[in-house]
């Protein structure tokens, strides 16, 4: 998965993480918003950090445009990133439902039209490309106390729950949001059939062993030993739900 390349780090004895920059010379990032605005997205209201768009004329629409349909329309044009080693024939949407997997993967909910971008070349003569995934913040349960954490690993159909209420609500909806897991079912299906099978294959063949060990030492900066279990187990209940659900598709 083509993401930011990020390090965790202290400084003045406080944690936090260094990104480096996904924008290459000569080219400018545009976030989601402004590539849905410039494509004339059907139905879509901008998104500001704070204040989700809304559509006065559909005032129980959630997100109204920021949806799967509309964000492979106004990525036709575009390509997939940089050193994506997938179908050479697949475009950028082929990779942006990638992301969706990656989401319902380690439970990213904050998938918004300013947490995905294209990247603007200043050469007409070359395309714009979807960029690397970034922001992946609020995943893994990372708001949870430890105590929490217990209580979830202690007993399954908590836990199971509590992957049930990791919804799109970032994306167009009514009501309830879909869960990650079928948003990523959802985005699959708009794949081209290379891009589908592709992912198909990635998701049946994954192996979160090394994922595991790292937790198990417990090698990411301040971790807890709940904490680091919860993610663990969290990891291997998605990755079922989301083969049951993606997998099995002919």
């Amino acid at each position: 998965m083509p993401c930011a390349k990020t390090r965790l780090c202290t400084r003045h004895g406080r944690r936090g993480s260094l990104s480096l920059s996904i924008v290459p010379d000569g080219h400018s990032l545009w976030s989601g918003m402004v590539v849905l605005q410039r494509s004339g997205a059907t139905g879509y209201a901008p998104h500001r950090e704070g204040q989700p768009g809304r559509d006065p004329e559909r005032p129980g629409l959630r997100r109204p445009g920021h949806n799967l349909k509309n964000i492979r329309e106004a990525l036709a044009e575009s390509v997939a990133p940089v050193g994506f080693v997938g179908p050479h024939d697949g475009g950028a949407f082929d990779v942006f439902a990638g992301f969706m997997i990656l989401d319902a993967l380690i439970a990213n909910r904050d998938r918004h039209e300013q947490n995905w971008s294209v990247l603007t070349p200043q050469l007409l003569s070359l395309p714009e490309q979807l960029a690397p995934s970034y922001d992946h913040a609020s995943s893994l349960g990372f708001n949870l106390r430890d105590e929490q954490r217990r209580r979830h690993l202690q007993h399954t159909d908590q836990l199971a729950a509590w992957t049930e209420k990791g919804t799109a609500y970032r994306f167009e909806h009514r009501g309830r949001a879909s869960s990650l897991v079928r948003h990523a079912e959802n985005a699959i299906a708009m794949c081209t059939d290379p891009g589908a099978h592709w992912w198909q294959e990635r998701l049946s063949k994954l192996d979160l062993g090394s994922v595991h060990e790292l937790l198990e030492k417990r090698s990411a900066l301040g971790m807890s030993e709940l904490a680091a279990r919860f993610a663990s187990n969290l990891l291997e209940l998605n990755l079922r739900r989301l083969r049951d659900a993606i997998c099995q598709r002919p």
